[in-house]
């Protein structure tokens, strides 16, 4: 059902959010575990309907040639999905020789996904069928998988149920084009404040990562992704992203939000233009984090250090304000940041745009607990690793001592 071909919306995506390849990645302190394999379900064989070879004389037919039939009894109350949409369905797919190649049944329960995020014919099939209404629909070649290698072959005929549907976000001003009392620069960018932001707030400066919430669309209204759906915001390095971006997050503040029109020119990306229309953006600034510097005596212990019996070293450079110290299992959220004593810096908070959370386990480095085990909230600290008790035998994690800037923000009790 869905695509073999990555569609140019997720390329367009993929190259407007370029920063997730340095942002989104998981923080290095724990070691995950090797998870145990988990065992795939066998799919049931369903037989294929008597009419699977062609659609009947009778079917209902589309301008596109798809060609469909309903299955069930009509809704008292057409509740279709659009293309924004979300839609929970119940299906099986066969080929036109009667070899089911897709069902829900290997799930044991119905399957959510994007309207648009399917096969051409599966999107318009969903978008006939109304909550509680089943149909069969026969799908060519050219709106299935068009000869896409290692997917099914030819027309394809499914069984489709409409379980349930999450309406999408819509843009809250006319997409076709910026109002005359939109905001303009010189550049071409126009955008709409839709709320404000906070006061006296400063906006994040190049280099900064942001925190953000958005739903992009063509100027047609039609959604090309948003972050509603996975209920959770992005990531993105403003020195790693397309021009648009830049010159709008270094004019916003946290809190703030706007429906953003990029004209084609500021979708550059490394030299390449990757929409040929404007594009639009429901974008709010949750918050921003700035590049750590690095520490001065980031190569050696200073002498004025203080130090436990395992060799851990630290100098305090905020006071704490509170009293209790995180005990072991605790979940701590943190700013930090980590460099190798060449004044690399391999880790910090900054990157993902928020402060890292982290349980103090077994799983964490012995020395970044014992440093943590030791700090107040509201405490901020200069801490060096010693190698046996950093990541020391780790394949794939920094090696030597490791020196760390940590700030506790908050303490969670198991």
């Amino acid at each position: 059902m869905f695509d073999a071909k990555r569609s140019p919306t997720f390329v367009l995506l993929a190259l407007l959010l370029a920063a997730v390849s340095a942002a989104a990645r998981a923080p290095q302190m724990p070691t995950p575990k090797r998870p145990e394999p988990v065992a795939r379900p066998q799919a049931k064989s369903i037989p294929a309907p008597d009419d699977v070879a062609a659609a009947p004389e009778d079917a209902m037919r589309t301008d596109s040639g798809l060609a469909w039939r309903l299955l069930s009894e009509p809704a008292k109350t057409p509740d279709r999905p659009g293309p924004n949409d979300m839609v929970t369905t119940l299906y099986t797919g066969w080929t036109t020789d009667g070899t089911m190649f897709d069902t829900t049944e290997t799930l044991g329960r119905a399957r959510e996904f994007r309207v648009t995020g399917v096969i051409a014919g599966f999107e318009e099939a969903a978008q006939l069928l109304s909550i509680g209404e089943k149909g069969r629909f026969w799908i060519p070649s050219e709106l299935a998988y068009n000869g896409a290698p290692r997917k099914p072959q030819g027309m394809l005929v499914f069984d489709l149920e409409i379980v349930g549907i999450q309406r999408g976000p819509q843009p809250e001003i006319d997409s076709a084009a910026p109002p005359e009392d939109a905001i303009r620069s010189e550049s071409g960018l126009a955008w709409v404040v839709l709320e404000e932001g906070a006061h006296g707030g400063k906006p994040p400066a190049p280099g900064d990562t942001i925190l953000v919430e958005y739903t992009s669309y063509t100027t047609a209204g039609r959604m090309l992704d948003t972050t509603v759906y996975n209920n959770e915001p992005e990531v993105f390095s403003l020195d790693l992203t397309i021009a648009g971006f830049r010159e709008t997050f270094t004019t916003m503040v946290p809190g703030e939000r706007r429906q953003i029109w990029i004209p084609s020119e500021m979708t550059e990306l490394d030299g390449r233009i990757v929409h040929q229309d404007t594009v639009v953006f429901d974008m709010k600034l949750l918050s921003y984090l700035s590049a750590p510097q690095t520490p001065a005596r980031v190569a050696s212990i200073p002498p004025d250090a203080d130090r436990s019996v395992t060799g851990l070293a630290w100098k305090v450079i905020t006071p704490g304000t509170g009293e209790r110290k995180p005990a072991h299992g605790d979940t701590v959220e943190v700013l930090y940041a980590g460099w190798t004593t060449d004044g690399e810096m391999f880790d910090a908070a900054y990157l993902h745009g928020r402060p890292g959370r982290f349980v103090l386990d077994d799983s964490m480095p012995l020395g970044w607990n014992e440093a943590i085990h030791a700090m107040v909230t509201g405490e901020k600290r200069l801490v060096w690793i010693p190698e046996d008790l950093a990541y020391s035998g780790h394949t794939g994690r920094p090696q030597g001592m490791l020196v760390f800037e940590i700030e506790l923000l908050s303490i969670n009790p198991d």
